[in-house]
């Protein structure tokens, strides 16, 4: 509580997220019934290509520069999750199917959006972003979700997004809400112009 108390009565300005780290609790891991899971234990063993992480971030100097934070349960499970992957909250998982493929449902997109999805798939695979097409062999276990051009302002133009709610198997669903609500503050744009 010290370091907070230094770091608030410096010049820095203490944003409602950087004061909620000094307190958080750290973030989940999965749950023993899912990283010991046969099918998806042996998944992720033969095919680490297609389940690779990929950050922005150069984690090991995200870690240097946090390694006088004074919550080190919090910084170690984050870095811990950029290493091998983050558990986003699931608490139903087992309720879903094994398999599911909700883009079979997709609305019937314009000839210009088609070609902003197929453009922005192949720009994505290219930076590592997106895995390569799933071999047959493997499907099961998959879930697929759609995705959507939104339209900009500008004519012509394409925003891609992946629709995590769609469906009686959204990948939203495996999330508790209780697990989320009110569990970290937002900075504004407020607090983002005051730290410039």
């Amino acid at each position: 509580m010290q370091q907070l108390q230094n770091f608030s009565s410096s010049s820095f300005s203490l944003t409602p997220v950087l004061a909620y780290t000094y307190h958080a609790p750290p973030l989940p891991r999965p749950p023993s019934e899912v990283s010991n899971h046969p099918f998806i234990h042996s998944l992720i063993r033969k095919h680490p290509d297609i389940f690779k992480i990929v950050t922005p971030l150069q984690v090991e100097w995200f870690e240097h520069y946090l390694t006088s934070h004074a919550n080190r349960p919090l910084v170690e499970s984050f870095c811990q999750g950029l290493h091998e992957g983050f558990w986003p909250f699931a608490t139903h998982w087992s309720d879903f199917l094994l398999t599911h493929n909700e883009s079979k449902n997709h609305p019937s997109l314009s000839s210009e959006a088609l070609a902003f999805l197929y453009a922005q798939r192949d720009q994505e695979m290219a930076l590592g972003q997106f895995s390569a097409v799933i071999p047959h062999t493997f499907k099961q276990g998959t879930f697929c979700m759609p995705i959507h051009a939104v339209p900009k302002t500008e004519p012509n133009k394409f925003c891609m997004i992946t629709n995590h709610s769609a469906g009686k198997c959204a990948l939203n669903l495996l999330i508790s809400w209780e697990a989320i609500t009110g569990r970290s503050p937002l900075d504004s744009l407020k607090h983002l112009a005051d730290s410039l």
